[in-house]
């Protein structure tokens, strides 16, 4: 029996919204809690590729805020260059250090937090939006499932192989990733909300923010400026750029279509209100964001390479009709959504409120198929995430629409919709939980006991001379500054790194240079095993020049030349 102060009716109402959200929380909760743990022999692991790949740079920046200086302006990623990076989500984790937090952990129990977070706002975006629980529920489910037709690939799999229900209890690949088919716009959960902390957690804020400025623009008449909704929202737009900044952007262009389209329905007694609110938001955005983007972006990298003409994105270069690519990137999500977008506008009464609301979606879908906004072409999937907001809703309302027409019929049709839609990021996202038997070595033991070593016997301002490896224990554990950490990162940030790789290359190589040493003001070296077969360094001439500090079966620490 419920209990007496629990509704029955209620639990009834909302009984689809319950399961989604406990589906999700045990979904999060398993994965996070067997994402990053120490093995048997002492080493650090992930059952994530992308972990491994991607939070070795999250660690370096918590390292560098949790043990150096908390708002460095110098980047850990390369020496004498400014830090350019939206760091909000590790400045969290840093703190968690500085109180005491296992270090690991400070990293982990966020991005948990952030992934709920993301579940939550979704949800209630879309029930802002749509204003039906079922909608939101579909919505949420289509844009954390995307796919395209890559299910086609895992169904001939199974048909085909000798061992069927293998392939289907153990998918071998990622169905949204698979480039030999023009398949590029993997996973979500998978190539974002996992790995990408600052996407987690500016995705969220950005929907927080759009929710409530939902609820002003669609005041047909202005009664009150309503500050207290409008300085939160002005706030979260403002630090956008050091959350998210891609985010920042997509919600930019949002915000410009609904409030240009709340102006065009005022009354003229509502205009001097209107003004009044906006312009309050507007300088507290730019009073917290021009700064922020002067500070950590604007004119501090190279930005050649950021914005490019680039018509078609990957279909470009791979010379398939735009449809096509579309078709197997993303299936049949588009097509309904257009539908569902269809459906609204049909409302006369609605009409001008659903074009101008769902627009600025399409204007994001449109401008990531004209132009790339960073080096790395596949980085424009953070602005595709946010075309797949509005487009997801859509999508999600099309089929709720049709699934309510009172034919089985239409029911049918609209599950089998669904279904299309969501089927391939499925058994991705199953996928995930099923690899976690996989663990991948982030560091070993004698990385950790070294790393362990450094904070414990080197002051925290030195300077350091290591490999470029992207998990090099030094930089990502420590705080220590590197002269160069992972190539991969400062291109795709627009660092000009050239000059310094190359004088690391004559250090490494030549170690009786003395002034290249005196120019950066190296105190340390590592030489270790990427050090040897990637920079050729030798060790005996180190062991020469240099004072030996730690020597470990695989790594030696030299200190400043000896006298």
């Amino acid at each position: 029996m419920f209990h007496k102060n629990i509704p029955f009716n209620l639990l009834k109402k909302h009984f689809l919204p319950i399961i989604f959200f406990i589906f999700w929380f045990s979904y999060f909760a398993l994965f996070w809690s067997r994402a990053i743990f120490f093995d048997k022999q002492g080493n650090i692991v992930t059952t994530h590729t992308i972990i491994w790949a991607d939070w070795a740079e999250h660690f370096t920046f918590g390292s560098t805020m949790a043990f150096r200086s908390i708002l460095p302006h110098m980047s850990p990623l390369l020496i004498h260059s400014p830090f350019v990076y939206p760091f909000l989500a590790d400045l969290v984790s840093a703190l968690l250090i500085k109180v005491g937090v296992p270090f690991f952990s400070a990293f982990i129990v966020p991005s948990f937090l952030f992934s709920l977070l993301l579940v939550v706002s979704l949800y209630f975006f879309y029930r802002q939006i749509f204003r039906h629980p079922t909608i939101a529920v579909i919505a949420t489910t289509i844009f954390l499932l995307n796919g395209g037709t890559g299910i086609f690939t895992f169904v001939h799999q199974i048909q085909t192989s000798p061992k069927p229900l293998e392939i289907l209890l153990h998918p071998p690949q990622k169905y949204t990733d698979l480039e030999k088919d023009g398949i590029y716009w993997q996973s979500i959960i998978d190539t974002m909300v996992i790995p990408q902390r600052s996407f987690t957690l500016g995705l969220p804020l950005g929907l927080i923010a759009l929710s409530l400025m939902f609820s002003l623009v669609s005041e047909k008449k202005i009664s009150s400026l309503q500050l207290k909704k409008v300085i939160p929202i002005a706030i979260i737009v403002g630090l956008l750029p050091i959350i998210h900044t891609h985010t920042f952007l997509a919600i930019g262009i949002i915000l410009f279509f609904w409030i240009l389209h709340q102006f065009l329905q005022l009354h003229q007694l509502s205009l001097k209100k209107f003004f009044q609110r906006y312009f309050v938001f507007c300088i507290i955005v730019a009073l917290l964001a021009v700064p922020l983007l002067s500070i950590f972006f604007i004119g501090q990298v190279s930005s050649s390479h950021f914005i490019r003409w680039l018509p078609g994105w990957y279909a470009h270069e791979l010379h398939l009709n735009w449809f096509l690519f579309w078709w197997r990137n993303w299936g049949v999500t588009p097509i309904v959504a257009l539908g569902g977008w269809a459906l609204l506008l049909q409302k006369k009464t609605q009409r001008q409120n659903a074009f101008f609301l769902f627009f600025p979606f399409w204007t994001i879908f449109i401008l990531l198929n004209l132009f790339t906004f960073q080096p790395y072409t596949w980085d424009n999937t953070k602005l595709l995430a946010w075309a797949s907001v509005g487009i997801s809703g859509l999508a999600g309302y099309g089929i709720f629409r049709i699934s309510q027409v009172k034919k089985p019929f239409f029911l049918i049709i609209g599950g089998a919709l669904f279904l299309a839609i969501v089927a391939t990021g499925a058994v991705d996202v199953y996928r995930i939980l099923d690899q976690q038997q996989i663990p991948y070595t982030m560091y070993s033991k004698e990385e950790l006991d070294l790393a362990q070593w450094v904070e414990e016997n080197t002051p925290v301002e030195t300077n350091w001379l290591t490999s470029d490896k992207h998990n090099h224990w030094l930089y990502n554990l420590t705080g220590r500054q590197t002269l160069m950490a992972y190539r991969g990162w400062l291109w795709s940030q627009g660092y000009n790194y050239q000059p310094i790789e190359k004088d690391v290359v004559e250090m490494f190589q030549h170690p009786s240079e003395k002034s290249l040493f005196q120019k950066y003001q190296v105190q340390y070296v590592v030489i270790g095993p990427e050090e040897k077969s990637v920079w050729q360094a030798d060790e005996q001439q180190f062991a020469k020049i240099f004072t030996t500090m730690k020597k470990t079966p695989n790594y030696t620490i030299f200190a400043e030349m000896a006298k």
